[in-house]
Order: structure tokens, then C-alpha cells, then sequence
């Protein structure tokens, strides 16, 4: 199985948006699960959906690096890609990410692309390593300690890529794989 969590905040049609960009049912044979993890004050509607698992954190106090941590436990499939509510997958990525990380090497993990839009209105695409870029096996996540959950939300994925460099880890890109940020949504 392959999980897919969302840490959401406040987004309720950017959340809509983006459940709709991902497939359901199995892709070549293997289920796909989503988690929504979620802060939101009131809390997030989510549609009924057996595909759906639904956690509710409170909206102060858990740090985001808790949060996420707390959505990737309770997933059930042995990979996972995090994705923020902020944004929606491009057709086929997920498929393409579920993939492509069947086949990565131990102590690896990957990221894609994100297309992002400028205060001038310009869309640009990148390939960076961010916490909402992440494609990783369940299991070397969490003996790598998860996100450290000391830090703030702006730091966590810098600091987990240092601990997994240092453990010689590689990154993969996952070409075929995007995620738009689209923050006007909401």
C-alpha cells in the first residue's frame, strides 16, 4: 500500500482541490490510502470516503513536525508521499511517485517538482527538497526519528535532509511527479 498524508490548516477548498487530484483505487495493482491530518479551527470537512482517514490534532500546542509525524504513523502503506493543502498534484504524479519509489534503493529518498507562482504572477517550476516534497519508505523514516519535533515548521525538512545525508542517504527525483502551490485558492 501506498499512503498519502496531508497536513492541513485552514484550507478547506485548496483541501477539496487536492484530494481530487489524487487517484483512488489501486494503481498496477497496489491501494493507495490518504490520511488528513488536520488543525483547522473549525476543523475541515472532509468527504465521506473509505479511502480517506481523517486525524484530528488540535489547532495549538503539537507542533507541525508532531503533526506530520502523527499522520505518518497511523498510515498503513510501507511508502508514503506528504503533500500540504496548499496546493494540488498534476495529473498522473502520484501514480508516477508510487512507481518509481517501488524501485528506490535502501536509505533513499525522493522529491519532485513543484511549480510555484512569483508576487509578479510568473509561474516557476522547482526541484527542491522541502518537507511537502518528500517520498520516503515508512520504516526508514521513523528509524531516521521522524521530524524532529524541536523544531518549527520552517525547519523540520532542512533539518530531517541533514540527518539523512549524514546517515548516506541518497535523493532521488522523481521526474513526472508535480505538485502546484497555488496559495490563492483560499
Amino acid at each position: 500500500m501506498f499512503s498519502v498524508v496531508v497536513i492541513s490548516h485552514n484550507r478547506q477548498k485548496s483541501l477539496l482541490k487536492l484530494l481530487k487530484s489524487i487517484p483512488r483505487g489501486p494503481v498496477d495493482g497496489e491501494a493507495i490510502e490518504i490520511v488528513v491530518v488536520d488543525s483547522s479551527m473549525p476543523p475541515v470537512i472532509v468527504p465521506q470516503d473509505q479511502d480517506i482517514q481523517y486525524v484530528r490534532t488540535l489547532p495549538f500546542g503539537e507542533k507541525v513536525s508532531a503533526k506530520l509525524n502523527i499522520g505518518i504513523r497511523v498510515s498503513q502503506g510501507d511508502r508514503f508521499i506528504l503533500l500540504a493543502d496548499d496546493g494540488y498534484m498534476m495529473p498522473g504524479s502520484i501514480e508516477q511517485a508510487m512507481r518509481l519509489s517501488r524501485n528506490f534503493p535502501p536509505q533513499s529518498m525522493g522529491t519532485f517538482f513543484m511549480n510555484a507562482y512569483l508576487s509578479s504572477g510568473q509561474e516557476v517550476c522547482l526541484c527542491n527538497t522541502e518537507m511537502c516534497n518528500l517520498i520516503m519508505r515508512k520504516d526508514e523514516f521513523f528509524e531516521l526519528g521522524g521530524f524532529d519535533e524541536r523544531f518549527s515548521f520552517k525547519f523540520i525538512d532542512n533539518e530531517i535532509m541533514h540527518r539523512m545525508y549524514r546517515s548516506g542517504y541518497t535523493l532521488q527525483v522523481v521526474v513526472g511527479c508535480c505538485w502546484v502551490h497555488d496559495p490563492k485558492e483560499d
